[in-house]
């Protein structure tokens, strides 16, 4: 999947897959508040992506609706080579409610792995 899309949709993204060591170390540096020697990220920021299937990807990004921050969770795909467009399939909400949608989203994965639909490292069993 190209994704020359995705570093046009999301400049501050690479556009590629993280892992989870490089989504921790994003998410340490964007809990530093932006100071006169440090710039506040550009949005829209990709946070994660990652293939959903052969022709999906998920992305995670914080992006702005009407001056408001929002959290965007949403598949995209690829319409033809090189161009990825976003699927109707995704949630978008403000960023006050990110903290809240963690904590389920990690009641979620700990239930999940408890029942053996997911194992320890995150994948399906």
């Amino acid at each position: 999947m190209a994704h020359e899309n995705a570093k046009a949709a999301y400049p501050d993204g690479d556009g590629g897959l993280r892992n989870n060591e490089q989504l921790r170390s994003a998410l340490d540096r964007s809990d530093t508040p932006a100071t006169a020697t440090t710039q506040a990220p550009r949005l829209p920021l990709l946070i994660a992506e990652w293939r959903k299937n052969s022709r999906e990807s998920v992305r995670v990004a914080i992006e702005e609706f009407k001056g408001t921050p929002c959290i965007s969770v949403r598949v995209f795909f690829e319409a033809a080579p090189g161009d990825i467009r976003p699927g109707r399939s995704g949630l978008s909400m403000s960023a006050k409610h990110l903290p809240q949608l963690a904590a389920a989203l990690g009641a979620a994965l700990a239930k999940a792995r408890a029942m053996g639909i997911v194992d320890a490292e995150g994948g399906v069993e």
